[in-house]
């Protein structure tokens, strides 16, 4: 397990973790933690190997486990613009798509992931 602090950004949602800047930190699984590090988004602050590792005492500590059945990104509570940018991290090309629902299901179909959204634009 490794213990990660939101160094950039106020929020991040992605790879099965929900982070925001007033709980920044995170003890996550190593492959997980290697993913989040490639967004740059993150920065190390300890492995955990039984004990908690210590840290500034002006940080409160929250660690926050990535939820075990849920998808690994919540696409649907994102804007356009953190669809967006979540795409652009994983270089996944949505310039073409228009509408929300679009670079969602685009993010989605590049991912494998089966989720369908329904933002109510076929009603």
């Amino acid at each position: 397990m490794v213990k990660l602090k939101l160094v950039r950004g106020r929020s991040y949602t992605g790879f099965g973790v929900k982070v925001v800047n007033t709980k920044p930190i995170v003890e996550v699984k190593e492959t997980v933690a290697e993913q989040l590090l490639a967004t740059e988004r993150f920065q190390v602050i300890g492995e955990v190997k039984g004990k908690t590792v210590p840290f500034s005492a002006s940080e409160p500590e929250e660690i926050v486990e990535p939820p075990a059945e849920e998808p690994p990104v919540g696409l649907d509570e994102m804007t356009v613009v953190q669809l967006e940018a979540y795409a652009k991290e994983l270089g996944i090309d949505i310039s073409k798509q228009k509408t929300k629902a679009e670079k969602a299901a685009k993010i989605q179909e590049v991912l494998g992931l089966n989720n369908s959204i329904d933002y109510g634009e076929n009603q």
